[in-house]
């Protein structure tokens, strides 16, 4: 029943690993997760270290496909058309006081005509013509 899906090789519940995958969608908390879970019949508690390996999971299989949509889209732009360029910093503040310290830079392009979009993370946070101008 579970061949070839990502419940396959689970060492939970079906049950669980369902509402696992629907809190990642959702947003769910760890408390909030697990307080979902401990209502089955078993009644065992799922551990933090469980949940962040089910959430990282989810993580993982999305962006690879979300590559694997984007990768064969081809370049935007063109001769004659506008794409809009922009960079930003994606990160969090320490107890959300101060400046951004931890994050990642982004380069952000959309074709004004069609409105298509594209995103890169800068690889290594680096934000210099060398890395820029080939994702460009």
């Amino acid at each position: 029943m579970c061949r070839n899906t990502w419940f396959a090789h689970s060492h939970i519940a079906m049950e669980k690993a369902i509402l696992l995958t629907y809190g990642a969608a959702h947003g769910l908390t760890y408390d909030q997760i697990r307080r979902e879970t401990t209502n089955y019949p078993d009644g065992q508690e799922l551990s933090d270290s469980t949940i962040a390996d089910w959430y990282n999971y989810f993580r993982e299989a999305t962006m690879i496909s979300l590559d694997e949509k984007f990768r064969w889209r081809g370049p935007i732009g063109g001769p004659g058309v506008v794409v809009e360029i922009d960079e930003a910093k994606i990160g969090h503040r320490k107890a959300n006081v101060g400046r951004m310290v931890d994050g990642h830079w982004i380069l952000g392009m959309i074709e004004l005509d069609s409105g298509e979009i594209r995103v890169e993370i800068l690889p290594n946070n680096l934000r210099n013509a060398q890395v820029m101008l080939p994702l460009i």
